[in-house]
């Protein structure tokens, strides 16, 4: 509608513009599994949360927020877990270190799946993660060039050079015994895992 004023009156509306605190729009929201116990915002104290990378405006954005919404300060309150963008899958596999921390406490308890993270330039591993009571039953899949999978801090000890498989690994410390019932999904596989 502005282009009928023409370039002189719009270079004259132009000069008269001026933007105070200019920002761009940023979602932030948070989230966790129903086994966790987590009830929303009021719920943050004595908990660990990933809240970003370790600098940059989402760190800065997400630590306000907290704070602003639920009354926590990161390292008196809860405490934070930084990890650039691009390296957050390093929390679920180092190479073909599968969990190097162990399987992350909110987890415990979860059916859960992971596809394609890679264990090498030219190769990659999909896995399942089913709870047998409180051991966790890991299924897998590798692709591309051979690998050995190990898992330093979930199953100590534990390799395998199968391109397939699948092993009962040892009870996490914290493992929740049973695994809550979870609503319906249509379609959703009742324990069967196929990552073709």
């Amino acid at each position: 509608p502005y282009a009928a004023l023409g370039k002189e009156k719009g270079a004259e509306l132009a000069s008269n513009l001026r933007a105070l605190y200019p920002y761009n729009l940023g979602g932030y929201t948070m989230y966790s599994y129903d086994s966790s116990g987590f009830k929303g915002w009021d719920d943050l104290k004595g908990r660990t949360i990933y809240n970003g990378p370790p600098a940059g405006g989402a760190l800065v954005g997400a630590r306000q927020i907290m704070q602003i919404v639920g009354n926590v300060k990161e390292g008196d309150d809860y405490k934070g877990i930084q990890v650039n963008w691009g390296q957050s899958e390093r929390t679920i596999a180092d190479g073909t270190d599968l969990f190097p921390h162990g399987i992350p406490a909110p987890w415990l308890g979860q059916h859960f799946e992971v596809y394609g993270v890679p264990t090498g330039t030219r190769s990659s591993v999909s896995f399942a993660v089913r709870w047998h009571g409180e051991r966790p039953a890991v299924l897998w899949e590798c692709s591309g060039d051979p690998v050995t999978l190990t898992s330093s801090g979930a199953a100590p000890g534990w390799s395998t050079t199968d391109r397939t498989g699948e092993t009962l690994w040892p009870a996490p410390t914290g493992a929740v015994p049973t695994v809550p019932s979870a609503p319906e999904r249509p379609g959703a596989p009742d324990g069967d895992v196929s990552f073709s």
